[in-house]
């Protein structure tokens, strides 16, 4: 840990700039993280004494607030080194600020306040949801939620459970179950053994599993998604699209080293049998022109989609579900393009990228994790058809 604190001392700058002054340091440690399928302390303890962690949190908290570009730029350059440390830093820091700014204002000065400030990292899932039974002062809640990125490293976990009463379901319409957040310090769940795959295999995003915790009520609410107390315009951007532009950065940042990677070998790798570099083929030379094309036309339109939301919210607007669909397209066109320039460079370094000491194997999995996240997967491009088409959009499907 001593040796991540000396590395980032001196680091000072934008948020992008601390990023990639973290790049080695990130590298250094990316094989050990897949071993371990979690983040290394010092990794984690470099994104804390960087301030990366606190950096979409309010600025009375100690955070930076920033703006939506700004945000994807630098989950990039963490993404660059390494597709697990970026998906972490990019859940970290995002739902930090998403409950920052959603949860009760004195909530939030509790957990998030004080001087100094206090290390924070909150981590949780939407479902599948557990189950809640009122007791006396609170809620007696139970459940085992997936896909919790970053578990080990955050202090505080929340996870949706169904109302009970009279052991079954509360409903609120016939066919829609009574769901509220709870939050729970993370000591009081356990951390199961389960994520074992291929993609983001470092993310370590285990189950978390919790029996009969005692949540009392000031910590029982729906607190993702609920208009926010503070009154800078970034915690009024449509959380949807918010973690749909965080979660495609992650892709945009493996992508860009993967076709970075072809770029440097390009240069000392021979053609099968011959002794002429990669870099003097015009197949090389088509094919890597046509993923940057690829690549950087994916970014450029979900950077304009951001500007066109975000210019809605910092006019004190409400932007409609027809004015987001665009930015929800470009995000999931976004991680399929990654997964297309990706896919590219392996093509154009053939089986030196499978081999395992070779980058581009992890980004071949990680890239393709990525995209399956369900707030940029291919299942969005049925509602936002819809959308385009002036039709009924399904609650909650975008």
């Amino acid at each position: 840990m001593a040796e991540a604190k000396a590395e980032t001392d001196a680091v000072q700058g934008t948020p992008q700039e601390r990023a990639r002054a973290l790049q080695p340091l990130i590298r250094k440690y990316a094989d050990e993280a897949q071993d371990k399928r979690r983040l290394s302390d010092e990794v984690v303890d470099a994104l804390h004494d960087s301030e990366l962690m606190r950096m979409c949190l309010p600025k009375e908290f100690g955070g930076e607030e920033v703006d939506p570009w700004t945000t994807v730029e630098t989950i990039e350059a963490i993404s660059y080194a390494d597709g697990s440390t970026g998906w972490n830093f990019m859940i970290g820091s995002e739902t930090n600020g998403l409950a920052a700014g959603s949860m009760a204002q004195w909530q939030a000065e509790e957990i998030f306040g004080g001087t100094p400030h206090p290390r924070v990292i909150f981590c949780g899932a939407a479902g599948p949801p557990g189950t809640a039974e009122q007791v006396d002062g609170g809620w007696k809640v139970s459940g085992q939620w997936a896909f919790v990125s970053g578990c080990h490293q955050c202090d505080w976990f929340f996870g949706t459970a169904m109302v009970m009463q009279d052991g079954k379901p509360l409903m609120m319409t016939e066919t829609m179950p009574m769901v509220r957040m709870f939050l729970m310090p993370l000591s009081d769940v356990e951390i199961l053994d389960t994520w074992d795959v291929a993609g983001m295999r470092g993310s370590g995003s285990h189950d978390v599993l919790g029996k009969d915790v005692f949540v009392p009520d000031k910590r029982a609410e729906s607190m993702l998604g609920m208009p926010s107390w503070h009154k800078s315009p970034i915690f009024h951007f449509p959380m949807s699209a918010k973690i749909g532009y965080n979660k495609v950065a992650v892709s945009f940042g493996v992508a860009r080293a993967a076709l970075d990677a072809v770029q440097e070998a390009a240069h000392t790798k021979k053609a099968y049998g011959t002794q002429t570099p990669l870099c003097d083929l015009a197949s090389t030379q088509i094919e890597l022109a046509k993923a940057e094309a690829t690549l950087e036309s994916a970014r450029a339109y979900v950077r304009r989609t951001i500007e066109d939301v975000w210019a809605l919210v910092q006019d004190g607007q409400v932007p409609t579900t027809e004015q987001v669909a665009p930015l929800r397209l470009a995000c999931a066109h976004g991680g399929n393009a990654a997964i297309d320039a990706v896919d590219a460079a392996v093509r154009l370094l053939n089986t030196t990228a499978n081999r395992m000491d070779s980058p581009l194997e992890r980004m071949m999995r990680d890239v393709r994790a990525g995209a399956m996240h369900f707030t940029i997967g291919s299942a969005l491009y049925e509602p936002i058809g819809k959308a385009l088409l002036g039709m009924e959009v399904p609650p909650m499907s975008l």
